[in-house]
């Protein structure tokens, strides 16, 4: 990808995060019942959060290997986690710009990733307590 288009699909996704935020009235991560619970005990490395049409559906913990499979609108995606990184390995939508997003960590964030066709995004659990994104 060039500079040009990598900036362009930066701006596209805080666009659409921005978005979100203002077309949901309510928090993007409100509580409810079926959102899952904080976690407690001490993660190995970050906790991180997965949000699905306003709510919590997952919280990894970024310090153990694993790959998580989340279902969204369109479909299913898995994010895989290996050395305190994590990225998007598949995804059934239309575009998988997401899965070009690459593997993110705690300090290389600067947009989330985000699944826009799913409705899923994928930030820190300290970046969504610093929003007020979390209850």
């Amino acid at each position: 990808m060039k500079k040009k288009e990598i900036y362009a699909l930066i701006v596209l996704v805080c666009i659409a995060l921005v978005m979100l935020v203002v077309l949901n009235k309510n928090r993007l991560f409100s509580s409810n019942s079926s959102t899952q619970e904080i976690p407690t005990e001490e993660a190995k490395g970050d906790w991180i959060a997965v949000g699905h049409r306003g709510h919590v559906i997952l919280y990894f913990d970024s310090g153990i290997d694993a790959k998580h499979t989340v279902e969204g609108l369109v479909g299913k995606m898995e994010i895989e986690v290996k050395n305190k990184e994590w990225h998007i390995s598949y995804v059934d939508c239309p575009n998988h710009t997401c899965e070009k997003m690459g593997w993110m960590n705690i300090d290389s964030w600067g947009v989330p990733i985000t699944c826009l066709p799913n409705d899923i995004i994928i930030v820190p659990k300290t970046m969504a307590d610093t929003m007020e994104l979390l209850p």
